[in-house]
C-alpha cells in the first residue's frame, strides 16, 4: 500500500477509507434521487411537476439573498481547528437569510393577488424551508471538516430514506398537488436535519474559537454567489415562461440524470478540500496538476458509457420523458469539461483568492444568463443545454488561466 501511494502520489489509505464511506452515502443519495424521479415521472403529471420545478427555481433565486458562502467557510475554518466558526456562521446565516424570507412573502403575495394561490403559497413555503434547512445543514460542513465521513454518509442515507417515505406517502394518499409535495419534501428534511444537527453538537461539543480570516470571507463568497444562483435557476424560469410547465418538466428530466452522475464532483470535493486546506501552497499547486488528468480521463469514460446507455435508461424508467434522452446525451459533456478545471477552482478557494473567485463567478454566471436569454427563446430545451455547455467551457478556460496566474505569482514571491 505504501509503495503504491508513493508511485501514484495519492494517500490511498485516506482515499479508500474516506472514498468508500462517502461513496456509500453518495450512492444512497443517488438511489433516493432516482426513486423520487421514478415517482415524479410516473405518478405526477408533467404540468404539476413543471410547476414544482418553477417554484423551486424562484425560491432558489430568492435564497441567493442569504449567506450562501457560510458552508464553505465552516468547512475550511473547522479543518484548521477553528470549531467556533460553525456558530458564528450560523448566526450570520440566520440574520442575512431574513432578506430572502421577506422577499418570498412579497413575491408570494404578488402571485396570490394575481390569482395563482398555488404558486404564491408555494414560493413562500419553499423559500422559508430553504432558509431553515440551510441554517441546520451547516453541521454537514463541520462533519466534513472533521473527516467524519461515516456520520455524513449515515445522515445522508437516513435523510434520503425519510424524504422518500414522506413524498411517497403524500402521493399514495392522493396529496399530489404542488403544495402538498412541497410540504412533504421540505418538512421531512427540516425535521431530520434538526435532530442530526443536535447529534453533531453532542458528539463534538465545538469550542468557541473563530477563524479570524473567516469574518468577511463568507460574505465575499455569498455576494459572488448571488449572480451564480440567478444563473443556476434562470433557465428553468425562462423555459416555464416561454414554453410552459410541460417543457420545463422535460428539461428537468433531461438534466436530472446527468446531474446525479455529476454528483461525483461533490464527492471529490468532500474528500479533497479537507486534505488540501492544510497543505502549503507549493504542495497544493503540485497536487492539482497531478490529479486533474486522472479526473478528466475518468469523466470522459463515464460520458461514453452514458451516451450509449441513455436511450435505454429513459425508455425503461421514464417512458413519458423518453425524448429527454437525446438532450441528456449532450448535457453529460458537462462532466469532462468541469473535470478540466474543478481542482483549479478548489485551489483558488482554499487560498482565498477572492478577486479571482469573483471573476470566475461573474464570467460563469454572466455567460449563462446572456446565453440563456439568447438561446432559450429561440431553441427551447436544446438552447438551454447548448448555453450551459458553452458558458462552462468559457469559464473553465478563465478558471485555469487565473489559477496559473496565482501560481506564477506565488512562485515569483519565492524567487
Amino acid at each position: 500500500m505504501n509503495s503504491i501511494t508513493k508511485i501514484l502520489k495519492i494517500d490511498l489509505n485516506y482515499l479508500i477509507k474516506g472514498g468508500f464511506v462517502l461513496g456509500l452515502g453518495h450512492t444512497s443519495g443517488v438511489l433516493v434521487a432516482f426513486s423520487l424521479s421514478l415517482i415524479f415521472a410516473n405518478l405526477i403529471d408533467p404540468h404539476t411537476y413543471g410547476q414544482y420545478k418553477y417554484i423551486i427555481s424562484i425560491a432558489g433565486i430568492l435564497g441567493a439573498l442569504s449567506l450562501s458562502g457560510a458552508a464553505t467557510t465552516v468547512l475550511q475554518s473547522v479543518a484548521r481547528g477553528f470549531d467556533g466558526t460553525l456558530f458564528a456562521e450560523q448566526r450570520a446565516y440566520l440574520k442575512w437569510g431574513l432578506l430572502s424570507v421577506g422577499a418570498s412573502l412579497a413575491v408570494g403575495g404578488y402571485y396570490i393577488i394575481e390569482g395563482d394561490t398555488a404558486l404564491g403559497l408555494g414560493v413562500s413555503i419553499a423559500t422559508i424551508a430553504n432558509y431553515l434547512y440551510g441554517s441546520l445543514t451547516l453541521h454537514t460542513a463541520y462533519l466534513n471538516a472533521k473527516k467524519d465521513f461515516k456520520r455524513l454518509s449515515l445522515n445522508q442515507a437516513l435523510n434520503g430514506g425519510i424524504l422518500l417515505l414522506s413524498v411517497g406517502s403524500a402521493i399514495f394518499f392522493n396529496l399530489s398537488s404542488v403544495l402538498w409535495i412541497l410540504i412533504a419534501y421540505n418538512g421531512s428534511q427540516i425535521i431530520f436535519q434538526f435532530f442530526a444537527y443536535r447529534k453533531t453538537l453532542a458528539r463534538y461539543a465545538p469550542d468557541a474559537r473563530i477563524d479570524p480570516e473567516s469574518k468577511n470571507f463568507s460574505k465575499h463568497l455569498s455576494v459572488g454567489n448571488i449572480i451564480m444562483t440567478i444563473a443556476e435557476y434562470i433557465d428553468k424560469i425562462l423555459i416555464f415562461q416561454f414554453f410552459g410547465p410541460q417543457q420545463l418538466a422535460l428539461y428537468a428530466f433531461a438534466v436530472g440524470v446527468p446531474d446525479q452522475i455529476r454528483g461525483v464532483n461533490k464527492l471529490l470535493g468532500s474528500l479533497i478540500i479537507p486534505k488540501l486546506s492544510i497543505k502549503d501552497p507549493s504542495a497544493l499547486f503540485k497536487s492539482v496538476g497531478e490529479h486533474t488528468k486522472k479526473y478528466t480521463l475518468v469523466s470522459a469514460l463515464v460520458v461514453v458509457l452514458f451516451f450509449f446507455g441513455a436511450p435505454y435508461i429513459y425508455q425503461l424508467f421514464f417512458p413519458a420523458y423518453s425524448d429527454a434522452a437525446h438532450y441528456a446525451s449532450l448535457y453529460i459533456l458537462l462532466l469532462p469539461i468541469t473535470a478540466l478545471c474543478a481542482l483549479h477552482g478548489h485551489a483558488l478557494q482554499i487560498q482565498k483568492k477572492v478577486k479571482s473567485l469573483y471573476i470566475i463567478r461573474i464570467v460563469d454566471a454572466g455567460g449563462k444568463i446572456i446565453l440563456f436569454s439568447i438561446c432559450i427563446p429561440h431553441f427551447g430545451v436544446l438552447g438551454a443545454i447548448v448555453a450551459v455547455l458553452s458558458s462552462k467551457l468559457i469559464t473553465c478556460f478563465v478558471q485555469i488561466g487565473l489559477y496559473h496566474y496565482e501560481k506564477r505569482y506565488y512562485e515569483n514571491t519565492l524567487a
